[in-house]
Parts: structure tokens; sequence; C-alpha cells
């Protein structure tokens, strides 16, 4: 084999993965798009699920007499963890 045909056979076999790549991207999108809707969905549940904990988080009394989170201020804090806020 010439240089030109070994040149234009790397050209014709990056071409085929190119195009394999694309197909295999193109076959994947529709659970792509599917998953995003999801996840959005899974979002707006727990942005409803903290104004809830928003309302009714409170502290008890903790070791040694501190005030401690109680079970909805320690959910509402992983909600915003996981929502990306930070927490507390």
């Amino acid at each position: 084999m010439t240089p030109d045909s070994l040149k234009d056979l790397a050209f014709s076999i990056a071409r085929a993965g190119a195009t394999a790549a694309q197909a295999a991207h193109d076959a994947r999108q529709p659970e792509i798009d599917r998953l995003k809707a999801k996840l959005a969905k899974y979002e707006a549940a727990l942005e409803e699920c903290l104004e809830y904990f928003e309302d009714n988080a409170d502290v008890v009394d903790g070791d040694y007499g501190q005030p401690a989170p109680d079970k909805v201020m320690r959910l509402q804090q992983m909600v915003e963890q996981t929502l990306g806020r930070g927490g507390y």
C-alpha cells in the first residue's frame, strides 16, 4: 500500500467511526430526554417538599440541653444540599 492509500484508508475508518458514534448517540437520545424529564419532575417534587419543611422545621433539646434540629429540619437540610443550596 502506498502512503496515500493508507491515508485514505485512515480517513475512511475515521469517518466510519464518527458515523457509528453519531448513530449510537442518536439511538440513546430518546432515553436521555426521558431521564431529563424525569429529573425535572424529581426536582419539582423536592421543591414542594422543601416548602413544607421550611414551614414545619423546628429544634428539639439535644445533648446537654443544646438545641438540635428535629427530623423535619434534618430532611430540609438534606433536600437543600441535594438541590445545591448548601443547607445549614
